[in-house]
């Protein structure tokens, strides 16, 4: 049995499977709620930070960057009707 493997890359789309345990809200901006209301939902990302976190715009004003091992390769939404 083969196991397809995708290359995490700018552009492509990924579904957050996970939120890091160790997540903290110390700048006090509301992190674990954005982290939240990500799970389970699918978005594109927008680049990699030198440590290789995957950032992604997950609204109109929050970005996050989590780690490759909490995302999945997903394929890009449909749009909604």
């Amino acid at each position: 049995m083969s196991k397809t493997i995708h290359k995490l890359q700018v552009g492509g789309f990924v579904k957050i499977i996970k939120i890091p345990s160790d997540l903290t809200d110390a700048a006090e901006i509301g992190t674990p709620k954005v982290f939240a209301r990500a799970l389970g939902k699918v978005f594109k990302i927008a680049g990699f930070d030198r440590y290789g976190y995957v950032e992604l715009k997950v609204g109109k004003n929050d970005t996050i960057w989590i780690e490759p091992e909490f995302v999945v390769h997903a394929e890009k939404p449909r749009p909604r009707k």
